[in-house]
């Protein structure tokens, strides 16, 4: 068959560009016209093999606009033809690729064995019916009807030819005198009329989710159609909501998500912003897809370890505690060590007993409810505690610097979403938090728990959240610029290594890390807080009574230091000296990042260890042991979260589409000498190192971590580029660069 398509009749959107034999059409259509199953079989038999619509043809691959993905030079293909391998499994095909095929019930086989090669040839199909389908191509039969043509043959009988004559009466020329009419060119105003097709509820499919929907799989969206006004930048945010329960919050960005067994048991779905190009802001959302639960939560009344609380007869330690004359419950899935407790800390620490103070009430009743006013009036030889003197790193959107509640006391910071010293809020966020820990005791506004501490604020978060890579620079750079303490109210959905060296390398130099344990409803913290099993603590949310808030992520069954506040109602500050309610575990994490800054205070010399100690020891669960020893945890191994040398291959290459996070090895003069090595080779822009676009180091962890960035396309192998990266010894490992966001 001889392919003649001109490429302007084959997509009636319009060219946007063509290089060499490939065309982009507007509506997003990509066609590579050297084809050869394009110039050998045509279009019109590649549209007969799937009704959605071609997407895009490269080299033999065609994609449809339903996702599915065919490899046409597949030897296994041409051999025993589409309808073979459908009957092998009826769920449809998705995709092929070589001699490999996946099924949409997630099943993927490789014919390309002799034991599948004989599987298919014992299958009997009338496979050849479905070609005589090309009968469209008969449509040109119609021709004849080009009889009509003579018709226009009578036309020349209209001797009214010469009425031309009344040509001459081009009187009518002044009609163009009614080209003022042209005045409708303001009808292009009219044009915002679309406006209520854009309004954020397009009724066609722009995207869809694909990928096997259980956990431990990434889910990927793809464009299935375009905007007629224009696509603009496309913004996706994953979102999840419990089952029966119509009320989402957001769990990560980006193209990609990792099902996590967080997410088992609850509906995820896809929502997609995006200016369109008249310039209205429009969104689309994906039906929400059910995530299976997992048979595990069975196990789950194993919880008899409980008892293991009998070896409490040994309450011979209780004594010490005066405060608690009962034995302590110890760790609880739901609340982790209980609520924190201001007073019995200082009590454990100065092994005094204080009294305890009139309630201020109002808008402070959270810091009644953790006995903070006990801390700042103090008794019994012990001066009281305000946090004078110790500085808290708030890493989040960013802290209003002009805002009257931190007068003289913000410190230098920075911006790391705008790569600058001016860590200011546009978002509220942050600012929230800082009034939460520091606001000022002046008989205004909101009176923070540490009311003379000092504000380090450090923007790592936009709107849209932020990248795993910003916030281990802030982390660094707090740590390396004097913080004593650092919050964390924001979360991401998967662990994530790079993060666990950051909070290891705050807490190996004394620094306290507090971290909010997230609010998806789920039974176990979010990640960074999920790392607390090592370093830093994690904290959950409760409300005015006490009790567990119904968003806040539980502490699960994994014992780690989890401790609760008030997260309910949290009157504090905001941007422009206003003040506002916000509830979450975000608003939790700073009233336990207030008292460890107390505690900072009253000693500088303890470390972030016997911090987190006082802190678990003394919250309302109670805890057993040497309340001021410092522990160190056993290493944690490198995780399936991570691309090392022996599981690269395990990864989808579309993950490698994502910027990666590179954990250099050695000393920091190695590290350095490592990532000039992999510049120089870039630079030459040969072989494996030809897809690396970029290599940057994150300047504030000394060269021990950097940001690649691959540009690939389906032809090419980033499996060994990824190889490459990782032989030898001069990288630890590899990361997605994953989204986090506010919690």
């Amino acid at each position: 068959m001889t392919f003649v398509y001109d490429p302007s009749n084959f997509n009636s959107s319009g060219i946007d560009w063509i290089i060499g034999n490939t065309v982009e059409y507007n509506d997003g259509q990509n066609i590579d016209f050297s084809s050869d199953i394009l110039r050998d079989q045509g279009v019109e038999w590649l549209r007969e093999f799937n009704g959605s619509g071609i997407s895009w043809i490269i080299g033999n691959t065609v994609e449809y606009n339903d996702g599915q993905n065919i490899d046409f030079s597949s030897d296994i293909l041409n051999e025993y033809g589409v309808d073979r391998l459908n009957a092998y499994n009826s769920s449809g095909i998705d995709w092929i690729i070589g001699n490999t095929v996946k099924y949409s019930d997630g099943q993927s086989i490789d014919f390309g064995s002799d034991l599948m090669r004989g599987v298919l040839e014992n299958i009997s199909i009338d496979a050849t019916t479905p070609e005589p389908t090309p009968a469209p191509i008969p449509t040109p039969t119609p021709e004849p009807t080009p009889v009509p043509v003579p018709t226009p043959t009578p036309e020349p009988t209209p001797v009214p030819v010469p009425t031309p004559t009344p040509e001459p009466t081009p009187v009518p020329v002044p009609t163009p005198t009614p080209e003022p009419t042209p005045v409708p060119v303001p009808t292009p105003t009219p044009e915002p009329v679309p406006a209520p097709t854009n309004d954020g509820n397009a009724t066609f499919e722009i995207f869809s989710v694909s990928g096997n929907f259980s956990a431990r799989n990434t889910l990927i969206a793809r464009q299935k159609l375009s905007d007629p006004d224009g696509d603009g930048s496309f913004i996706h945010s994953w979102q999840v909501s419990a089952e029966g329960i119509n009320s989402w919050s957001t769990i990560g960005g980006g193209s990609f998500f990792y099902i996590t067994s967080k997410e088992e048991g609850k509906k995820i779905r896809l929502l997609t912003t995006y200016t369109d190009g008249d310039g209205f802001d429009e969104s689309f959302t994906t039906t929400a897809i059910s995530i299976p639960a997992s048979p595990e939560p069975a196990p789950e009344p194993t919880p008899a370890p409980v008892p293991t609380p009998t070896p409490e007869p040994t309450p011979a330690p209780a004594p010490t505690p005066s405060p608690t004359p009962e034995p302590p419950k110890g760790f609880s899935r739901l609340d982790g060590y209980g609520q924190v407790d201001a007073k019995k800390a200082f009590e454990f620490l100065l092994d005094i007993d204080l009294p305890g103070a009139s309630d201020l009430g109002g808008i402070h009743w959270p810091l009644d409810m953790i006995n903070v006013p006990e801390i700042w009036s103090g008794a019994g030889g012990f001066s009281g505690a305000t946090g004078k003197g110790v500085t808290v790193a708030v890493i989040d959107t960013g802290v209003d610097l002009d805002n009257p509640e931190f007068k003289r006391r913000i410190v230098r910071g920075y911006d790391f979403v705008d790569d600058d010293r001016k860590a200011d809020d546009p978002d509220g966020h942050g600012t929230h938090v800082a009034g939460t820990i520091a606001g000022a005791n002046d008989g205004k506004g909101v009176t923070g728990v540490a009311y003379e501490a000092k504000i380090m604020p450090v923007r790592v978060l936009a709107e849209d959240g932020g990248y795993t890579s910003d916030i281990i620079a802030g982390i660094y750079w707090a740590v390396d610029n004097g913080a004593d303490v650092i919050n964390m109210s924001l979360g991401g959905s998967w662990p994530d290594r790079a993060y666990l060296d950051s909070i290891e390398y705050a807490s190996d130099k004394g620094v306290v890390v507090v971290m909010a344990s997230g609010n998806e409803y789920a039974s176990s913290p979010a990640y960074p807080a999920a790392y607390a099993t090592h370093a830093g603590i994690a904290v959950g949310a409760v409300n005015k009574k006490g009790k567990m808030a119904s968003f806040s992520n539980e502490a699960g069954r994994k014992k780690l230091d989890y401790i609760t506040a008030p997260g309910v109602d949290i009157y504090s500050s905001m941007p422009g000296g206003k003040y506002t309610k916000f509830e979450g575990t975000s608003m939790a994490s700073p009233h336990v990042a207030g008292v460890a800054a107390l505690l900072k205070e009253a000693d500088k010399g303890l470390s972030a260890s016997q911090i987190e100690n006082l802190l678990t020891y003394s919250a309302g669960n109670g805890r057993k042991g040497s309340i001021l020893k410092s522990e160190v945890p056993k290493a944690i191994p490198l995780g399936n979260d991570v691309i090392t040398k022996a599981n690269y291959r395990t990864f989808d290459r579309s993950e490698f589409e994502n910027p990666l996070i590179i954990n250099f090895a050695g000393n920091k003069k190695k590290r350095k000498k490592s990532f000039q090595k992999f510049n120089k080779k870039i630079a030459k822009g040969r072989g494996a190192f030809s897809l690396v676009e970029e290599l940057e180091i994150i300047e504030s962890t000394k060269y021990e971590m950097g940001s690649i960035n691959l540009e690939f396309s389906f032809k090419d192998d980033p499996y060994k580029t990824i190889k490459k990266l990782l032989q030898g010894k001069s990288v630890d490992y590899l990361q997605v660069d994953q989204v986090f966001d506010l919690t």
